[in-house]
C-alpha cells in the first residue's frame, strides 16, 4: 500500500490467517487494525515496510513480525497512556530486527504477547510504565529482550490476575526506572492460579519496591518448572545505595545472583515468606542474603564474595541445606558461617 498521496487505515477482518508483503517501496502504511474473531486467526507481516510510529491497533487477532527486514517503530497504539491487547488479540515477534520503541504508556495484556526475537521496550526512562497481565493472558520469552521501566505485574485492579508465563532463552530486565507498586512486586507473578515455567534465559531485578514487602521477586504459582536460568539482582543507579531486594517464591531458582556493575551500590538479598531453593550456583556480594530464619536448599555451589563474614550470611535459626547428593563446592572471599547445615551425601 502506498499512502504518498493521501492517509488510509488498513483493516484486517475475518476468521482466516493472512501475510502482508512486497515491496518496501510500496508498503508505506499509515494506520493498521486487526478486528478479527480471536488470536488464533494471524496476520504476519513478511517484508520490510514503513509505518508512522504506534500504528498498530489489536482488538482480535494474532500480529505476527516475521522476516528479517528492520523495523523501529513505537508500533502498538496508546489511548490515556495505556496500550491493550485483549484476550482475543495478540502479538508475536519472530524476527531478529524488530526493535520496539519505548513510549509513555502501560501494556495491559489480556490475550499473548510472545516474543522470540528482537527487543521489546515498556516505557521510557522518565515515566512509569509497566507490563500489567489479566486472568487468562500467556508471556512467552523464547529470545527477545525486553527491557520495562518499572513492573512486570498483574494488573492493579485484580489481586487474583492469572497468567501463563514461560521464559526459554532472551533477558527480561525489569526496574529500570521507578519501580514501586502498591500490593506488586517488581517481577511479580503473584497468584497461584498461574503456570510458571523457566528453563534458560535471564532476569534482573534492577531496583527493589518500597511499596510491596511482601516480595520484590514475587512467584507464587504453583504450576510450572523451573531448569535453568540466571535471576541477577543488580542494582543501577537508579536504585537506593543500600538496596535490600525481597525474595518470596513458591517454585525452585535455578542460578541466583548478585552483580552490582557500577561499584557504587551496596545490595543485599532478603528471604520473605517462603524457604528457598536454588537448584544451581548461588553468588552473593556485598551485604549479601538474610534468610530471616528461613530455610535455604541449594543444588549447586555456593560462592560467598561478601564485605562481612558476619552479617554478609545470615540464616538465623534457618537450615541451610546441600541437596545436589553430588560434590558441592564453597568458595569465594569471604569465609562462610553457617549455623545449621545439612548435606545430603553425607
Amino acid at each position: 500500500m502506498n499512502n504518498s498521496g493521501g492517509l488510509a487505515i488498513l483493516n484486517f477482518n475475518g476468521n482466516s490467517s493472512v501475510s502482508f508483503s512486497g515491496s518496501p517501496v510500496l508498503n508505506d502504511l499509515y494506520l493498521v487494525g486487526l478486528i478479527k474473531s480471536n488470536n488464533s486467526s494471524t496476520v504476519s507481516f513478511l517484508s520490510a515496510f514503513s509505518a508512522t510510529s504506534s500504528f498498530l491497533t489489536i482488538s482480535g487477532g494474532l500480529a505476527s513480525f516475521e522476516g528479517n527486514y528492520t523495523l523501529n517503530n513505537t508500533l502498538l497504539s496508546a489511548s490515556g497512556g495505556v496500550t491493550t491487547i485483549p484476550s482475543t488479540g495478540g502479538l508475536s515477534i519472530l524476527n531478529p530486527n524488530v526493535n520496539v520503541l519505548p513510549q509513555n504508556a502501560n501494556i495491559e495484556l489480556s490475550g499473548i504477547l510472545s516474543l522470540s526475537s528482537g527487543t521489546f521496550n515498556v516505557g521510557n526512562t522518565s515515566d512509569n510504565s509497566s507490563l500489567f497481565y489479566e486472568s487468562g493472558s500467556r508471556i512467552n520469552i523464547d529470545g527477545a529482550k525486553v527491557n520495562i521501566q518499572r513492573a512486570l505485574s498483574r494488573v492493579s485492579s485484580d489481586n487474583g490476575a492469572s497468567v501463563n508465563f514461560s521464559l526459554n532463552s532472551g533477558t527480561i530486565n525489569v526496574g529500570i526506572g521507578r519501580t514501586s507498586i502498591s500490593n506488586r512486586g517488581v517481577f511479580d507473578i503473584g497468584n497461584s492460579s498461574s503456570t510458571f515455567s523457566w528453563t534458560n534465559g535471564s532476569i534482573y531485578i534492577n531496583q527493589n519496591s518500597s511499596a510491596f514487602s511482601l516480595g520484590d521477586y514475587y512467584v507464587f504459582a504453583n504450576s510450572g518448572t523451573v531448569t535453568g536460568g540466571n535471576l541477577f539482582f543488580q542494582p543501577n543507579l537508579n536504585s537506593d545505595v543500600e538496596s535490600a531486594f525481597n525474595i518470596n517464591s513458591k517454585q525452585k531458582i535455578f542460578n541466583l545472583l548478585m552483580v552490582d556493575d557500577n561499584g557504587s551500590r551496596n545490595p543485599k538479598l532478603d528471604l520473605v515468606g517462603n524457604s528457598a531453593t536454588v537448584s544451581g550456583t548461588m553468588t552473593l556480594l556485598k551485604r549479601g542474603i538474610n534468610s530471616n530464619n528461613l530455610d535455604i536448599y541449594l543444588g549447586g555451589d555456593l560462592i560467598n564474595n561478601t564485605t562481612s563474614s558476619l552479617t554478609g550470611f545470615t540464616t538465623g535459626s534457618g537450615t541451610f541445606s546441600f541437596i545436589d547428593g553430588n560434590t558441592q563446592y564453597i568458595s569465594g572471599s569471604t569465609s562462610t558461617t553457617f549455623n545449621n547445615i545439612y548435606f545430603k551425601n553425607c
